[in-house]
């Protein structure tokens, strides 16, 4: 009973910290009031605000070799429990020493540490601590619980940044009572029970302790679908207030908002869909991106706008847990941080980095300025990235190299 109340808080705690991953949503509201406190221009800010997801894929990178060669030495409760003590060290710090905006820059960076550092290792650890069906739910509810967060932490950074200008970063402090679960309920230990000597059989294990190239596949996956998702949301304000002129500012923040709830509600479905469709759960998002991006770039109404954007957000909660359930699949307890930093940092980082760099230009000189042509450009894209990948999945469901199928 005490072990079973015990794995219940270890979920719990999992999730709660996943209502954390977005701590950056509650900074975007804020950037009129720091360009005014510092006299930057719009672009100087939006690149410090950058800072956090250029530096975390390289301190997840560094936070997984230094777990794999301690090799069980460092728990991974304390990198979790440190990564979140970052970002309540940076919080202090922009409150209490930002009176130049180069500090932005240095505390930028430590919330790119914390971030590169928390989130990966909370998810190797979900892999460590529960079995396959027990991680495919999980996964599902944390990405539901993700969104659940953004949206906290994007009404609320907003509340806050109106009173003042780092009002947004003052959210940070919901990190300490997390600390505090952390501390009590997370294990020093993995409790994997696949992690065995040997199979039921009598047979070694799979050795699963170095990297496995399947992981390398859907790190991709969630490259390509970052790449594509990211050209929704960034480019939701130009597009209702200058092009469609159907909106303000606080109207892109309801739609920010509804995008994060079809997250949500796409998270609470994945378990049941994931079970039926497996690996196919992948190119279906792709299907549902393009879906969304077909409505936003015919819209002409903000029901068209709400709708487009619930279902760009839904596809979000389907390929994300997808790709990181069936990576658990392949890894063990000693290679799993590091494919979550792929899969949680890296992947996504540069994805979400590299949509701006190639897609605003390109659909510029194709189609000029009007974002109705780069939605509609996104949704070609992501038909096509779609049947590629029913292809693909099929091909290794037949020449079995896809797990999970059983």
């Amino acid at each position: 009973m005490k072990t079973q109340t015990n794995m219940k808080m270890l979920k719990l705690t999992i999730l709660v910290i996943a209502m954390f991953q977005m701590p950056t949503l509650a900074i975007s509201p804020a950037i009129s009031k720091i360009m005014s406190q510092f006299g930057r221009d719009l672009a100087t800010v939006q690149t410090a605000l950058q800072i956090p997801n250029l530096v975390s894929p390289f301190a997840a990178i560094l936070a997984s070799i230094i777990v794999a060669k301690a090799k069980g030495k460092l728990p991974k409760k304390y990198v979790i429990i440190f990564g979140l003590g970052c970002i309540v060290v940076a919080a202090t710090g922009i409150v209490l020493f930002s009176t130049q905006f180069w500090t932005l820059y240095l505390w930028g960076a430590l919330i790119g540490v914390s971030i590169g550092l928390f989130i990966p290792t909370t998810a190797s650890l979900m892999m460590d601590s529960f079995d396959e069906d027990a991680v495919r739910v999980i996964s599902g509810q944390q990405t539901s619980f993700i969104n659940i967060g953004g949206i906290i932490m994007s009404i609320l950074g907003g509340l806050l940044a109106d009173m003042i200008w780092f009002g947004g970063y003052l959210t940070f402090y919901f990190g300490v009572p997390i600390i505090i679960l952390c501390i009590i309920y997370l294990p020093t230990k993995a409790r994997i029970q696949a992690a065995a000597e040997q199979t039921s059989s009598g047979e070694p294990a799979e050795d699963k302790s170095k990297f496995n190239w399947n992981v390398a596949f859907y790190g991709f996956c969630i490259f390509f679908f970052m790449m594509c998702s990211n050209v929704s949301g960034p480019n939701l304000s130009v597009y209702v207030i200058d092009q469609l002129k159907i909106g303000t500012s606080s109207t892109t923040g309801y739609i920010s908002a509804v995008q994060m709830l079809g997250g949500a509600c796409s998270g609470m479905l994945f378990s049941k869909l994931s079970s039926k469709l497996r690996d196919y759960m992948i190119p279906m998002a792709f299907l549902t991106l393009c879906i969304g991006f077909t409505v936003l770039g015919t819209a002409n109404s903000l029901v068209m706008i709400f709708i487009g954007a619930f279902l760009t957000g839904s596809a979000m909660s389907m390929c994300m847990p997808q790709c990181m359930f069936s990576i658990s699949l392949y890894v063990d307890e000693h290679s799993s941080t590091f494919a979550n930093a792929i899969s949680s940092s890296i992947a996504p980082s540069l994805g979400g980095f590299l949509s701006p760099v190639i897609f605003t230009p390109l659909t510029t000189a194709l189609f000029g300025e009007a974002v109705s042509s780069r939605y509609l450009f996104l949704s070609c894209v992501t038909l096509v990235l779609c049947v590629l990948l029913v292809v693909i999945m099929t091909a290794r469901k037949k020449g079995g190299k896809a797990k999970g199928w059983s």
